[in-house]
């Protein structure tokens, strides 16, 4: 039999546990990465019962296992995320991060109006045929570049065997010209032609760190043009990993130009 004492204490417990799950705060940071049984239900209970209140939400599978070397598929749906649409939004929202999240083609819709409007860190990655098939990139930076002005940090990213079609220049030229706080941009298995890169990374004035990693369209001519002509000047990390036509040349010329600019011999 239970004794008082006990019978108190699972019912301060109980009625602690309760607390937490009408506590709109208690579901602020929601962080579901890599939780293979989470399913859209549960992840829409949570922002509804976070409401106004959301600040961080993290959702999906990382592209590998690192136990076992395997990619990994999660059960989520674009409709998870229904309940931010509701209402006034997610005026508090501050950071998203979506992995590997099936049919997220309406990625435009979630960034439209006031939804995600205080947005400063977004990160979206697509792979196993996700990427190109379901989410139309374009218009998802185009959304962003509209209704995001408080970005500074922006990943994209998509598996190297995607078929990607390509930003468009006026796309990435509206993304450049709303979002001028950006510290930290990625855009990672894309094709970014030269001058893109160009305007991108000189346009952004407080661009730190830019990563154009498995880009199949650039030789890196955006770099001879960032050492004469300039840009960039905040830059601190450049990351262009796996690029099939990066140019030895054209990296060879930068790095003489920074050595010549730092007083070098």
């Amino acid at each position: 039999m239970i004794d008082t004492q006990s019978v108190c204490n699972v019912a301060a417990a109980c009625s602690f546990f309760h607390k937490c799950a009408t506590d709109p705060l208690c579901f602020a940071n929601i962080d579901l990465v890599n939780n293979a049984k989470v399913n859209n239900a549960v992840v829409s209970t949570m922002i509804q019962r976070a409401g106004n209140a959301i600040q961080s939400i993290k959702l999906g599978l990382l592209p590998h296992d690192k136990q076992r070397g395997l990619l990994k598929t999660s059960i989520l749906t674009r409709s998870c995320l229904s309940s931010l649409t509701r209402n006034v939004g997610a005026p508090c929202l501050r950071r998203l991060h979506l992995y590997n999240i099936i049919h997220t083609v309406n990625t435009r819709l979630l960034f439209s109006s006031s939804v995600c409007r205080s947005l400063v860190d977004l990160k979206i990655v697509c792979f196993f045929g996700y990427g190109s098939r379901w989410n139309n990139w374009n218009l998802t930076l185009e959304s962003v570049g509209r209704h995001c002005p408080l970005l500074e940090r922006l990943i994209f990213e998509i598996s190297p065997a995607e078929r990607d079609d390509g930003l468009k220049y006026s796309t990435s030229s509206e993304f450049v010209l709303n979002c001028p706080n950006i510290t930290t941009l990625a855009l990672k298995g894309f094709k970014v032609p030269d001058s893109m890169a160009h305007e991108l990374v000189e346009g952004l004035p407080k661009l730190k760190n830019v990563d154009f990693s498995t880009s199949s369209s650039f030789t890196g001519a955006f770099l001879k043009n960032l050492g004469t002509i300039g840009g960039g000047n905040n830059l601190e990390v450049m990351i262009l990993r796996d690029t099939m036509h990066l140019s030895k040349v054209m990296v060879k010329q930068f790095m003489a130009a920074l050595v010549q600019e730092n007083g070098g011999p």
